[in-house]
C-alpha cells in the first residue's frame, strides 16, 4: 500500500515540474521561431478577427492565450 505522505510528495512534485515547464514557455513567449499553418472557413475567420479588433486583438495574440491557458490547465 502505497504511503499517504509519499503520495502527496510526489503531487507536490508533479506541480512543481509543470509549473516550472509553464514558467519557461511564458518566458520564451517572445522567441517565434515557428509557425502553425492550418485551413479555416472565410467566415469563421472573419468573424473571429472582428471579435478580436473589437477587443483590440489580433488573432494570433487571441491564440497563444488560449494555447497557453491549455497547456496552465493541461486540458483544453
Amino acid at each position: 500500500m502505497n504511503d499517504p505522505m509519499n503520495i502527496i510528495q510526489q503531487l507536490q512534485q508533479r506541480k512543481l515540474l509543470h509549473q516550472q515547464k509553464v514558467d519557461e514557455i511564458k518566458a520564451a513567449s517572445h522567441e517565434l521561431d515557428d509557425v502553425i499553418n492550418f485551413r479555416v472557413s472565410k467566415r469563421l475567420k472573419a468573424e473571429f478577427n472582428r471579435i478580436c479588433k473589437d477587443s483590440q486583438s489580433t488573432i494570433s495574440r487571441e491564440l497563444k492565450r488560449y494555447m497557453l491557458e491549455a497547456i496552465e490547465k493541461e486540458r483544453i
